[in-house]
C-alpha cells in the first residue's frame, strides 16, 4: 500500500469516526470544530491541487480534486451543524441514513492513487 493510499485510509477512517460522534449531544462541540477545520484543510489543498492538476493538463484528475474540494466543504458544514446541540446531531444522523455525500476513495479505489 503507497503512502498516500495509507493517509487515505486514515482520513477515511477519522471522517467515519467522527460521524459517529457527530452524533452525540456535548461530544460533538468538540469533535464538530474539529471536522470543521479538516473541511477547510481539505478546500484549500484540494485547489491548489486542481489547479495545479489542470496546468499540467491532467484534466480527470483536476476534476477528482474538485470532487474532493466539495467533499471538504460539505465537512466543513457538517462540522459547523454538529455543533447545534441536539437538533444538529439528529440533522447528522438523518442525513447520514438517508445517504451523504462520499468521494470514490470511501467505497471503491483511493481518490488519489494516480498522483
Amino acid at each position: 500500500m503507497s503512502q498516500i493510499s495509507e493517509v487515505e485510509g486514515t482520513i477515511i477512517y477519522v471522517e467515519k469516526v467522527l460521524n459517529i460522534f457527530g452524533y452525540i449531544p456535548i461530544v460533538s462541540s468538540i469533535s464538530g470544530p474539529i471536522r470543521a477545520i479538516m473541511g477547510k484543510i481539505q478546500v484549500i489543498a484540494c485547489a491548489v491541487l486542481a489547479v495545479l492538476a489542470f496546468l499540467t493538463g491532467r484534466e480527470a484528475m483536476a476534476w477528482r480534486c474538485v470532487i474532493c474540494f466539495v467533499h471538504g466543504v460539505a465537512n466543513y458544514f457538517r462540522g459547523n451543524i454538529e455543533t447545534i446541540p441536539v437538533i444538529g446531531n439528529i440533522a447528522c444522523l438523518v442525513y447520514d441514513v438517508l445517504g451523504r455525500f462520499s468521494y470514490s476513495g470511501e467505497k471503491t479505489s483511493l481518490l488519489l492513487s494516480n498522483i
